[in-house]
């Protein structure tokens, strides 16, 4: 099971100072987004953004732009998960079911 620290230790140098977010994490984020259903990856990645020490959610927010991974929700401390759509915009956009949208170079890759 991912636990939150993952986040912490492959994501913090951005979730605390904005540095550019490095491959683990990014590629992290891709995994979450491609793997699970939107509401479980955004309350996973809420708790986990709140467990970082000095984290700053301005930074959480853009995270998902800043790898180039589409998400189908907000990461704001304040989202209702539950809002989001369950089906992840890879998932949609790789069975032809939405039109293809700009920045998903990690949605084509095959992840583990």
């Amino acid at each position: 099971m991912l636990q939150p620290s993952v986040v912490e230790s492959s994501c913090a140098p951005y979730l605390v100072n904005g540095t550019a977010p490095e491959c683990p994490c990014c590629t992290l984020l891709a995994t979450l987004d491609d793997r699970i259903d939107n509401t479980v990856a955004c309350s996973f990645l809420q708790s986990a953004v709140s467990t970082v020490a000095g984290h700053n959610w301005s930074y959480a927010k853009t995270i998902h732009n800043q790898c180039g991974v589409p998400a189908g929700y907000p990461l704001t401390k304040s989202f209702d998960c539950s809002l989001s759509p369950r089906t992840s915009v890879c998932r949609y956009r790789d069975e032809g079911l939405r039109p293809s949208l700009e920045n998903t170079r990690y949605c084509t890759k095959k992840l583990m």
